[in-house]
């Protein structure tokens, strides 16, 4: 069996932290001999988030919602970059309204300066309490003030932006309708914006791995929540949504189990192998 599940809202509580419930648990799934995959809209830079850490020959991640999937965190399977010119047209036309993060393998770059993201995320009313709050919010791999010819250097493999004006929102979908043949948007939540090269998200990345491992795709079980995993509870009949989920996600999914807090994705995995 090949088990693929998302993280935040899915696998992990509302903590958003893996504990040993889920680490123990997945170990025995692989020391069972079968084979487990996080698949996450998360950019997985730090070495550590890749497979959780641990080193096992089955076990692999799904990261930037199927843009990049990893072996470990030195090996990468494959990936699927944004095309440069959507990149530059994104630079050029997403206003100053739309604050815009451009993911990168290793890092997360930014054209706004450190006091404008904090200024921003003030404005938005996130992270009120305090100024550390907000800006440790992007202080892990974060790169501010970078120039458009710093962020063409390097290949751009998801591009994430939410904005709260009208206007903006209409420069948002007018730059997505003009790329709609290169690019897909697959965000976790509403007002979120998730872009990623057409061949990616997360049910293109599980097919691709589980033709890698020789899984059959009914042998292959999947686990989401929110909007970026409506295509992989569509796409495999052995799909799962916790009862948590948004009701898109549990009108697609295949089944409908006990809720996240309740450790109920792991509580399942290990019922299938028993």
């Amino acid at each position: 069996m090949f088990f693929v599940s998302d993280l935040d809202g899915t696998l992990l509580d509302h903590t958003h932290k893996i504990d040993d419930i889920v680490l123990d648990g997945i170990r025995k799934i692989l020391a069972a001999g079968h084979y487990f995959a996080i698949c996450t809209g998360r950019s997985l830079h730090k070495a550590e988030e890749v497979n959780f850490g641990i080193d096992h020959e089955h076990m692999f991640s799904i990261g930037m919602n199927g843009a990049i999937i990893y072996k470990d965190h030195k090996t990468i399977l494959d990936k699927k970059a944004i095309d440069k010119d959507v990149v530059s047209d994104a630079i050029e036309t997403l206003s100053d309204d739309i604050f815009v993060r451009y993911e990168t393998r290793l890092d997360s770059l930014y054209t706004y300066s450190y006091d404008e993201a904090d200024a921003y995320l003030y404005k938005e009313h996130l992270f009120e309490d305090g100024h550390e709050d907000r800006m440790a919010f992007y202080a892990i791999n974060s790169k501010f003030s970078t120039t458009k010819d710093e962020i063409l250097a390097h290949d751009i493999y998801k591009i994430n932006f939410s904005m709260s004006s009208a206007k903006a929102k209409k420069t948002a979908d007018d730059f997505i309708k003009r790329h709609r043949d290169k690019i897909v948007n697959a965000p976790w939540g509403e007002g979120f914006y998730d872009i990623t090269d057409i061949g990616a998200d997360k049910a293109i990345a599980t097919k691709w791995l589980a033709d890698y491992l020789n899984v059959p795709y009914d042998e292959v079980y999947t686990y989401g929540d929110s909007y970026n995993d409506l295509e992989l509870m569509r796409s495999f009949k052995n799909s799962y949504a916790p009862s948590n989920a948004i009701d898109m996600i549990k009108d697609a999914a295949k089944h409908v189990i006990g809720d996240y807090d309740d450790h109920s994705v792991i509580k399942d995995m290990l019922e299938k192998i028993a």
